[in-house]
């Protein structure tokens, strides 16, 4: 599997543009949660509340902000109302972003010249198949197989 991009994001500015698309959906979401904290699904609905979730976790030039809305996340999961899943994948981007091992393994980087990807650094790796079973997340072994590694 080599990892090639779409023809539209191999073209001149393709990445300047989705970084403002970012940046604005990034000020909105902030908008957003500070007017009512983390939109659980019965304030906005699943697919809102899963959506907001979503830009989150790709505000990647705002670490401080994902790892604030994770710790509103943290009791909303307990409630039911968003997923453990989420939160793991949330847990390990903030941690990444902030120069942290990752815990669940759930963050990894493309080798285009492998056709491969690789987890990103994890914290303590022997244990990361039990942190993973205890959100919900399968073996790590089954997410690279996935990812089209063998």
């Amino acid at each position: 599997m080599v990892v090639d991009g779409t023809e539209e994001s191999r073209q001149a500015g393709f990445d300047e543009r989705k970084s403002k698309v970012y940046e604005d959906h990034t000020a909105r979401i902030m908008e957003i949660f500070k007017e009512i904290g983390y939109p659980s699904a019965t304030l906005v609905g699943e697919e809102a509340s899963e959506a907001f979730w979503l830009l989150v976790q790709h505000s990647d030039s705002k670490p401080m902000f994902q790892e604030e809305v994770l710790l509103a996340m943290k009791p909303v999961v307990l409630a039911g109302e968003a997923s453990n899943e989420s939160l793991a994948l949330l847990t390990d981007r903030v941690r990444i972003n902030t120069d942290r091992p990752q815990l669940y393994g759930t963050q990894v980087e493309f080798d285009v010249s492998l056709g491969r990807a690789t987890p990103k650094q994890l914290e303590e790796p022997r244990m990361v198949d039990r942190r993973r079973a205890e959100v919900g997340l399968g073996p790590l072994w089954e997410a690279w197989v996935r990812c089209g590694n063998t």
